[in-house]
């Protein structure tokens, strides 16, 4: 199931999305959905260093209704 399409109220759950230093936003996703879904739901790169309620997650664990996550963009560049 697509994290955007949901079939009714009953099939899916809110989470909120907040970008350290900036933006947040709630989304509606699937029941089932992954922390990466969530993220792609969100318009955000899945590259990115992600904290669910405070705990290190990968992008494939599952979200529950009202989570909360973090998101910190990975640091890249400088000289090597």
């Amino acid at each position: 199931m697509s994290p955007l399409k949901r079939t009714s109220v009953d099939d899916s759950i809110k989470v909120t999305v907040n970008v350290l230093g900036g933006r947040s936003q709630t989304v509606c996703i699937a029941k089932d959905a992954t922390v990466a879904e969530a993220l792609a739901a969100a318009e955000m790169s899945t590259d990115l260093t992600v904290r669910v309620n405070g705990e290190e997650c990968s992008g494939a664990d599952e979200l529950e209704d009202g989570d909360e996550l973090f998101v910190a963009s990975s640091v890249k560049g400088g000289n090597a």
